[in-house]
């Protein structure tokens, strides 16, 4: 009786390591789903990744965004009209992709519902 007992412990160790090993939140339960994608050194199921992939793009986009702000913002760059000019297409690329990418955030979040 007790080598089964330790093979279903064992059993159920293996099924626990694999997984989806996303942080939760106060409000948010432990994920149930199988870890499928290694994403950094974290096991995650495959809606967990895409989130945490399209947050950090994200946050690329907005420190592109401050970025070029914040060189917009010196009054040395602005008489360079040219560099400023192609700045400021580059900020404004960036804002519509973060646009996209939060319609993107918001369907993903939907999807771990």
């Amino acid at each position: 009786m007790s080598t089964m007992s330790n093979e279903y412990d064992e059993y159920t160790d293996l099924a626990s390591q694999h997984r989806c090993e996303s942080s939760k939140t106060l409000l948010e339960r432990e994920c149930q789903r199988p870890g499928e994608v290694l994403y950094g050194v974290r096991l995650l199921c495959v809606p967990h990744a895409r989130l945490l992939k399209l947050r950090d793009h994200a946050d690329a986009l907005l420190d592109r965004v401050f970025l070029a702000d914040e060189w917009l913002e010196t009054g040395e760059n602005l008489a360079n009209q040219e560099g400023a000019e192609q700045v400021r297409r580059e900020r404004e690329e960036a804002i519509v992709q973060l646009r996209h990418t939060r319609i993107e955030l918001m369907a993903a979040s939907k999807e771990l519902d």
